[in-house]
């Protein structure tokens, strides 16, 4: 008999109720959980976090502003509806494993958390608990729980859905692809104003569209390569990439010697500031939001034209 199980979405989001239960696969569904399901998830929190867990705001509230005594603040305040949704699942658990990774190509990113299996098909029988993630998943709800929640549009999900076939279906010609898309995934749990994270995501966009530089061409730079390829690629964007919104008025090539320079400083431990000549970079934290949008479209354009991005690389 074929096991199953559920995997709580930790994303702060909302789906349009026309759109559940939402079929991702013959195996696979998207749906909201049950009120026992909930109950079972917040026994798990406090079983494993202990007092940690009081810190995760319930995802039955929602961020509001309000006035009081003349001056405006923000508070939680008690929702309509819950917003606690699983993927339902039946046989083994690889498939949310994989399904994870392809779930960070799509806006806003949707994190899983804790994945219930039971012995039986349709979430029946003995009943375990898996913590995906390990540990820092406790820090990972707890963000996400005070954020505003962000609505995932119908035609996202029909990506998700899209983007997993194709890499499941034709392993084979992915295999680039996913073991870029693994880097990608994992590159998501470090933080936003992270140097590593600048440095992860430089490589995940060089593997994706450059190749190792010929000593005889001076103009076949890894720095030449990703310039023009990226300004080139990215009219074929699903979003467009809004430089101005991050930096300001500034061209493609100047931008991404900025950014080489910047990576080069990170790299070797040199001290970086975000002034003078850096100034129009303003933050670690804006640039690797950038860098990231760059890695997911590149990543979701070699699943949906593979063939131009992988002969593009090696030109």
């Amino acid at each position: 008999m074929e096991p199953s199980g559920i995997t709580f979405i930790y994303s702060n989001v909302d789906f349009e109720e026309a759109d559940l239960p939402f079929k991702l696969s013959e195996t696979m569904t998207l749906r909201a959980a049950t009120t026992a399901e909930v109950e079972q998830l917040n026994e798990h929190l406090v079983e494993t976090y202990g007092s940690q867990s009081k810190w995760i705001v319930p995802f039955d509230q929602e961020l509001v502003d309000v006035e009081e005594n003349g001056s405006k603040k923000t508070v939680y305040s008690q929702s309509e509806k819950g917003r606690w949704w699983v993927i339902a699942f039946n046989g083994y658990n690889p498939q949310i494993i994989e399904l994870q990774r392809v779930a960070t190509l799509i806006s806003p990113k949707l994190h899983f958390g804790s994945t219930f299996t039971f012995n039986e098909p349709n979430q029946q029988g003995k009943r375990n608990v898996t913590m995906y993630g390990g540990h820092s998943q406790i820090e990972l709800l707890v963000e996400e729980s005070r954020k505003k929640y962000v609505n995932v549009r119908t035609d996202e999900l029909h990506k998700l859905k899209k983007y997993y076939r194709l890499i499941t279906n034709e392993q084979s010609k992915y295999e680039h692809v996913r073991f870029v898309l693994d880097l990608y995934s994992s590159s998501a749990k470090l933080r936003i104003h992270s140097g590593l994270l600048t440095l992860s995501l430089f490589s995940i966009i060089e593997s994706l569209i450059a190749h190792k530089p010929r000593l005889t061409e001076t103009l076949d730079s890894i720095t030449h390569q990703i310039k023009h390829k990226v300004n080139l690629l990215s009219k074929r964007f699903d979003h467009s990439l809004k430089y101005k919104d991050y930096f300001g008025e500034i061209g493609n090539q100047k931008l991404w010697s900025k950014l080489y320079g910047l990576r080069s400083d990170i790299a070797h431990g040199q001290t970086y500031e975000f002034s003078g000549a850096n100034e129009l970079l303003k933050s670690l934290e804006n640039t690797n939001t950038f860098l990231d949008e760059v890695a997911k479209e590149l990543i979701k354009l070699s699943i949906e034209e593979h063939e131009l991005v992988s002969d593009l690389r090696e030109c």
